[in-house]
């Protein structure tokens, strides 16, 4: 029989924390601290500060980023958070002065760095931690409940990076010390109410995470009730004075936004159709309670009254606002710079009519192709000559558009030459096959004139292809070793196994020499008996 308390499977539930968890979490968090605790986390807030302050400066969200990860200064604030939920009062005072004593420092640090940097102009890094609003105060709640959830949970410690980076306690206190050095308290002020903020938050939501999680055993929760739930009244209670002056901060800065956007589009309208263009944002200042908006245009154009302008502006900021516009000229003529003469009638009347004649002949057809020659314009008289492979247009019409354009009916007298187009046929493109036996007939020639000396000349008769190869005749006084050939071939050829066949005709030089008769063949006189002289005989040529 199952017990009546286990939940079913799948269904969510908080583990019970075991002794050894919440020893665990509160060794992590220096609520029991380990020996040499206080120089690691010495070391690590310093670093840290160095860090952010060298970030803020060089305006480098990556190393403002890396502050965040390295500080330590998570660790005391969630062991004040753990210490309240438990009634710790002893505890929750150390931890509470180790918080002060890293912010102190911290701030000490980042000023003492920010005197030995050069003095630029506030970086965007800086800026961006002087206007917190009612957005970073929900950012620290949430995240003050994340970071405790994962430090009670072990199995979700890798989210505690990631919390650090949502709540950057170090980077604001660095911006406190910098502005500081840097004579602006105002900001300054607005980076302490950021980092304060985080700090109310994170305190808050961590110690009812803390109670919720079942860290703050049961028989103490009971015991020191009044004790817990008093400590975390009192962290509620700091978390919503502070959320007082982020809330109108909050609304400042909508209305503020709202202001701008109208007094933007304010100028505009008064600018009109006018070639003027605003130069980078329109800026809106105090001046001693007066509501200054400075203006800068540039253009040709001049602005109209700027009492127009201000009177658009008053239904925006009120009857004290004030305006400053200034104009920078872009087009400005040379003091020296001689009258330019208008064009004359003549001059006007030649440069319509040419106009005129480009329009008569490009709407007379789609294809046509004519080209204008030696045209004389005169007042009376118009005189040209078109070249053109098409029927040119009428000439009436050109004399009607001429007309209608100018008041003026010149004489027209417009001579075509008539131009034949011709058509050179292009030799067709040579099929892959003839390529590839021009590229092999390269090679066997190259071959022959390598392989061909005075005494056995070699010529390549032919070569053609074949299915998986090639056939080349091969002509010479004497058959050449081929093995070069076939190896050239075989290399050229883009088969595994080409089938090269090579045929050798052996060169012989044919004559014809006339047949030759031979002379009488006579013997010579002999002293013997007479004897009968033989015929002559007649011995073909071979």
């Amino acid at each position: 029989m199952e017990p009546k308390n286990r939940l079913p499977s799948g269904s969510f539930h908080i583990p019970k924390v075991t002794p050894e968890d919440r020893r665990r979490v509160l060794t992590a968090l220096h609520v029991l601290p380990e020996p040499g605790w206080a120089q690691r986390f010495t070391v690590m807030i310093g670093l840290s500060a160095v860090v952010s302050v060298m970030g803020l400066d060089a305006n480098s969200p990556a190393l403002v980023i890396g502050a965040m990860l390295i500080a330590p200064l998570m660790a005391p604030v969630l062991g004040l958070a753990a210490s309240i939920s438990m009634a710790l009062g002893r505890h929750a005072t150390r931890s509470a002065i180790t918080v002060i004593l890293a912010t102190a420092g911290v701030i000490l640090l980042s000023y003492l760095l920010a005197r030995v940097l050069p003095n630029n102009e506030l970086p965007n890094e800086v800026l961006a931690r002087t206007r917190p609003d009612i957005r970073d105060l929900v950012v620290g709640i949430a995240a003050g409940a994340a970071g405790a959830y994962a430090t009670v949970r072990s199995d979700m410690s890798s989210s505690l990076p990631g919390v650090a980076v949502a709540v950057a306690l170090v980077p604001p206190l660095c911006v406190v010390g910098y502005l500081l050095e840097a004579g602006s308290p105002v900001l300054a002020r607005g980076a302490f109410l950021l980092y304060f903020a985080n700090l109310c938050a994170i305190v808050l939501a961590g110690a009812v995470v803390f109670v919720i999680t079942g860290l703050v055993p049961q028989r103490r929760l009971s015991t020191m009730s009044p004790w817990v739930f008093g400590g975390l009244a009192l962290a509620g209670l700091a978390t919503v004075l502070i959320a007082i002056p982020l809330a109108f901060s909050s609304t400042n800065a909508y209305s503020t936004a709202r202001q701008n956007q109208e007094t933007y589009e304010a100028v505009v309208a008064w600018i009109g159709d006018r070639n003027l263009e605003i130069v980078g944002n329109v800026d809106v200042t105090d001046d001693d309670g007066i509501d200054r908006v400075e203006v800068s245009l540039e253009g040709p154009d001049q602005p109209d009254f700027t009492d127009s302008l201000r009177s658009r502006l008053i239904p925006i900021w009120g009857n004290d606002v004030d305006v400053d516009v200034s104009l920078t000229r872009t087009t400005r003529a040379a003091p020296d710079a001689p009258e330019v003469e208008p064009p004359s009638d003549i001059e006007v009347f030649r440069s319509r009519v040419e106009e005129i004649v480009d329009e008569w002949l490009a709407a007379s057809s789609a294809d046509s192709d004519y080209t204008v020659d030696n045209l004389s314009i005169e007042a009376d008289e118009i005189k040209g000559t078109i070249a053109g492979s098409t029927e040119p247009p009428d000439q009436i019409v050109l004399a009607g558009l001429i007309e209608e354009a100018t008041g003026q009916l010149p004489e027209v007298t417009i001579t075509r030459i008539r131009t034949e187009s011709l058509v050179v046929e292009q030799a067709p493109e040579p099929t892959t096959e003839e390529i590839e036996t021009a590229r092999l007939r390269r090679v066997a020639n190259e071959w022959a004139d390598s392989t061909a000396n005075s005494r056995n000349p070699i010529v390549i008769n032919d070569l053609a292809l074949s299915p998986g190869g090639v056939i080349v005749e091969v002509s010479g006084d004497r058959a050449p070793n081929i093995d070069s050939l076939f190896a050239a071939l075989r290399d050229a050829i883009d088969l595994d196994d080409p089938d090269i066949e090579v045929r050798f005709a052996p060169r012989r030089v044919l004559t014809t020499t006339p047949p030759t008769t031979l002379p009488p063949v006579t013997q010579p006189p002999t002293t013997g008996p007479p004897t009968t002289e033989a015929p002559a005989t007649t011995v073909p040529a071979n």
